[in-house]
């Protein structure tokens, strides 16, 4: 069962390891005078998924795994979100982040042997539910606040 998990661990570090928001806080996109609620909300979730991905790179460390963030997907790579403005990213990262969600749902379900790898992602999977909320919110509004 702890090879399995530790695999479980090891996809959940390359998601936040190789996110969209990760992604984003590397490239910069173009923001607007009034995009601060927009930028202070995609820092939190950067912040975030650092934090996770630091808590699970020790979880696979503590089971004797290595942890290997990977690549980017080429969706990012290849489209160059270096000149979208950020307002018109809030939607696309709510959709990515949303995407997740099923793949955290069945890594929370797999991991019922490992409570500290458990509580992790179930603290995960609760503030990207709340993340997709937020980031709809703002698109939904134009961002500029």
């Amino acid at each position: 069962m702890i090879g399995n998990e530790l695999a479980i661990l090891q996809r959940a570090f390359h998601r936040e390891c190789r996110s969209l928001a990760q992604y984003l806080g590397e490239c910069w996109p173009w923001t607007h005078r009034g995009d601060r609620e927009a930028q202070e909300l995609v820092r939190s979730i950067i912040a975030d998924e650092r934090r996770w991905a630091e808590q699970l790179a020790e979880l696979i460390d503590q089971r004797g795994g290595v942890p290997v963030p990977g690549t980017y997907p080429a969706e990012f790579t290849n489209c160059n979100l270096h000149f979208l403005a950020l307002d018109h990213l809030l939607g696309r990262l709510a959709e990515f982040i949303e995407r997740g969600v099923p793949a955290l749902e069945r890594d929370l379900a797999a991991t019922s042997d490992d409570p500290p790898a458990r509580k992790l992602l179930a603290q995960m999977l609760e503030r990207k539910r709340g993340q997709v909320t937020a980031l709809r919110k703002l698109a939904a509004t134009g961002a500029r606040t």
